[in-house]
């Protein structure tokens, strides 16, 4: 990697950090194939590859503070997806019920393509979800994902502690995601999250 590109992700890694949408856009498509592709050889299923990556990115987005400190990128996601992979598989030797899986229907076009239409109808899609929230849990979401302030930020405006704040933020995200994934439409969210708003 030449070190002009270092240069650049280092860049783009500290705006992320900072909150900066834009940046934390470019980074997925940036590295969107090359972990697709390295993911996909490790698991041997397409699908499961996608939600894996989704889920890493939404994950690395809750906790982006400490982009900051992370060295290679694309490695660090990598991590992070394999991660959520082998807690999956432990999981499902500890439950009955099957994992949640998507539809055949998701878009063969690159998530992060130019077209402001389907993001338009992602973001909406998104949107609906965040209104089936309530109470703190969407107050929360709210404020982490719109108004891009940090984990703290938010304990001290509601008066929660910081893990309390987090365990509000996974547990938005899974119930948006057990909405949303019967439709296949679980990229809503990540659009939801990283994109800014067409609306």
């Amino acid at each position: 990697m030449s070190t002009k590109i270092v240069l650049e992700e280092k860049e783009l890694l500290q705006q992320a950090a900072e909150g900066d949408r834009e940046a934390y856009g470019q980074l997925y498509a940036r590295y969107y194939d090359s972990l697709y592709h390295s993911l996909s050889f490790l698991v041997k299923s397409e699908t499961e590859a996608e939600e894996l990556i989704q889920d890493a990115f939404v994950k690395t987005w809750i906790s982006r503070e400490t982009l900051m400190l992370v060295r290679s990128f694309g490695d660090y996601m990598f991590t992070v997806a394999k991660n959520l992979r082998i807690d999956k598989m432990r999981s499902r030797n500890t439950r009955t019920t099957a994992e949640f899986t998507y539809q055949e229907h998701r878009p063969e076009s690159d998530p992060l393509s130019d077209d402001i239409y389907l993001y338009k109808q992602y973001y909406e899609t998104a949107w609906a979800a965040v209104q089936q929230l309530h109470g703190k849990k969407k107050s929360i979401f709210l404020l982490r994902t719109q108004e891009g302030l940090t984990l703290q930020e938010i304990a001290e405006r509601e008066g929660i502690s910081r893990s309390a704040v987090k365990k509000h933020l996974y547990t938005a995200l899974e119930q948006m995601k057990m909405a949303l994934v019967k439709n296949g439409e679980w990229m809503s969210v990540l659009v939801l999250l990283v994109m800014p708003s067409y609306l």
